[in-house]
């Protein structure tokens, strides 16, 4: 359910701001201010918001759909590093309590997956320890009990 929420956010997101990228594109390609291209292109189309809207939105569907594919991958592989990061540090966690002396190895690993589980935001990607994803999936279920 989380999946198609950040798709639809994402495709919400695109469909809002892709005008705004078009006109920025247009300033940068003539070197012209974006007062200028917005009345360029109302003298263009004749003063027809119909038209306006199209040439503002001139390009959107295979741009939404390279930009759906590449957000895909990356999710699927942030996804798999987490999945190993956190396999990694529950094998260190159990190595640790399973020995008196940890190896170095197990402690570096334990180290490691605690301090780059990666978790992605709603502003990119940033990093929060296992305890922090630990204590929001806690969280998480009791709201969902409720």
């Amino acid at each position: 359910q989380s999946t198609c929420s950040l798709l639809y956010l994402h495709v919400l997101q695109m469909a809002l701001l892709y005008p705004l990228d078009t006109v920025k594109v247009r300033c940068q390609a003539a070197s012209l201010s974006s007062r200028k291209v917005l009345a360029e292109m109302y003298r263009s189309t004749g003063g027809n918001w119909p038209a306006i809207f199209g040439a503002l939105y001139a390009g959107i569907l295979p741009s939404m759909a390279l930009s759906v594919l590449v957000g895909s991958v990356h999710y699927a592989c942030f996804c798999a590093t987490r999945r190993v990061l956190s396999r990694l540090a529950a094998a260190a966690a159990a190595d640790s309590r399973s020995s008196s002396q940890p190896s170095a190895q197990g402690v570096a690993a334990a180290s490691h997956a605690q301090h780059v589980m990666a978790s992605h935001g709603a502003t990119g990607t940033h990093y929060m320890t296992v305890e922090d994803d630990q204590e929001e999936r806690h969280e998480q279920q009791q709201q969902d009990q409720q």
